[in-house]
């Protein structure tokens, strides 16, 4: 008897449903598609029990609303203090976690306003800030951008490892007043996180910057939107692909070729070594491949590591159509 996954399906059944999956992918089959992302955001947010929604498949299938709220805590009165052991291995391994809901970081608003003003600052006066002032001046004056769309910024923090969400949020109002600028209109900017609490809208909605719930930044984004993210935890640079190619995106530079991927060994300084994956959350893609030749580029190098590895996408004109599964089949 085959062995039987988790969703029911035999090896070979599942086999089946991945030959589909690539042949549909490769036919030009969007995976994200705004409608779908909608009728689920609707479901999420009302009290309808299920949702019928088309899989990767093509197939037609039920999600049904789980109303449970079960908590697992260990209650074993023997136990005193569970220490955390990590197993790095190539192949998954099956273990026992111990969790809680944690509330997140609840930093008063006074002291991220006083942090945000220190890397500002700090970001003012620095020479990637020059750089992409430079890029965003000699790139975009041939656009016509109504808005910024901002992807994956994370929570404003105070202390250490506060540095890098600061230094991107005022990156969008570099982006902003550079592009108000050249365009000679106010520029729109959003931002889309989960991490984002009540005191991140509070300080962000002060410097212009409205949070936009998720999915709603992938639904607002449009051709005349310049999209920003660096090293996202979700697919950015494919959801985009699959639905509205804006007029610009910074982002993780994509690479031009599909490279064969392998995990590698990392060695502490104590001699421990472990294994790193050589798979990303924000992966290119084909369909990405094809997107950004359809765009100039021009690197931002960021020696401070603020951004990491950025490049500039720029649309080339004149663009067939906004939509990027439309456009690629018309070119």
């Amino acid at each position: 008897m085959a062995k039987q996954y988790y969703n029911g399906g035999s090896v070979t059944e599942c086999l089946q449903r991945t030959e589909t999956i690539s042949k549909s992918y490769a036919a030009g089959t969007p995976l994200y598609f705004k409608a779908q992302l909608l009728q689920l955001d609707d479901f999420l947010k009302t009290g309808s029990e299920s949702v019928t929604i088309v899989g990767l498949d093509g197939e037609e299938f039920e999600i049904t609303r789980d109303s449970r709220n079960d908590v697992w805590q260990c209650r074993d009165g023997f136990v005193r203090r569970i220490s955390v052991e990590n197993f790095y291995s190539p192949r998954s391994a099956l273990g026992i976690s111990y969790t809680s809901n944690g509330s997140g970081f609840d930093y008063p608003l006074a002291g991220i306003q006083a942090e945000y003003a220190t890397y500002q600052s700090n970001w003012l006066k620095s020479t990637p800030y020059q750089a992409l002032q430079k890029i965003l001046n000699s790139s975009l004056a041939k656009l016509d951008i109504t808005n910024i769309i901002a992807f994956g910024l994370g929570s404003l923090r105070v202390g250490e490892h506060a540095s890098r969400s600061h230094t991107q949020h005022a990156a969008v109002l570099t982006m902003a007043s550079t592009i108000e600028k050249l365009m000679g209109r106010k520029v729109d900017c959003y931002v889309q996180d989960p991490s984002y609490n009540t005191v991140d809208a509070e300080f962000l909605n002060s410097k212009g910057i409205t949070i936009l719930e998720d999915p709603h930044g992938f639904l607002n984004t449009n051709s005349n939107t310049l999209v920003f993210s660096v090293c996202p935890n979700v697919p950015v640079k494919q959801i985009i692909a699959d639905m509205t190619w804006p007029a610009a995106m910074i982002w993780d530079t994509v690479d031009t070729t599909e490279e064969q991927r392998e995990w590698r060994t990392e060695v502490f300084d104590d001699g421990e070594a472990y294994r790193v994956s050589p798979y990303g959350t924000d992966p290119d893609s084909s369909r990405v491949r094809e997107m950004v030749q359809h765009y100039d580029h021009l690197t931002f190098v960021d020696k401070d590591e603020q951004f990491t590895c950025l490049t500039v996408y720029t649309r080339k004109l004149p663009m067939l159509s906004e939509t990027g599964i439309e456009m690629s089949v018309k070119l």
